[in-house]
């Protein structure tokens, strides 16, 4: 199938919630994991939404996030700052943070960003870089 059409469907998922086909995909495999961050092991019984999954990458090269709660958000991987992701941005100290796949809300709080849990296990060269 066409890559172009198959990205589409990513589209569609995320704009057209109320369609029963959309209701069926999230009721089978949405209920405990989060699209767009389902893992490499995940295969669904489905192929077609096999075939989906498989342009989860394009799909997200192209897609910039609104925070909200900030839950779905990968602070590392997902483009929601600017242009790029910040892995992308900041390659030097992705390499050092322990937790790549840590999602926003984890690093935010009431107070503003939680930077002791943002630098932990950082040397204290690559955290005065992460604050600028």
């Amino acid at each position: 199938m066409n890559l172009t059409l198959l990205t589409k469907w990513w589209w569609r998922f995320f704009n057209e919630p109320s369609t029963p086909w959309n209701k069926l995909i999230r009721s089978l495999y949405y209920t405990r994991r989060t699209p767009l961050h389902e893992g490499r092991s995940f295969l669904p019984h489905s192929q077609w939404w096999r075939s989906v999954l498989f342009c989860q990458d394009i799909f997200k090269c192209g897609t910039i996030y609104k925070i909200g709660d900030g839950r779905d958000i990968r602070l590392w991987s997902d483009i929601w700052l600017g242009e790029t992701s910040l892995r992308t941005q900041f390659p030097e100290i992705y390499d050092n943070v322990r937790n790549k796949d840590v999602s926003v809300s984890h690093c935010w709080n009431t107070n503003g960003w939680g930077w002791r849990f943002i630098c932990r296990g950082f040397a204290a060269n690559h955290t005065a870089d992460v604050r600028k």
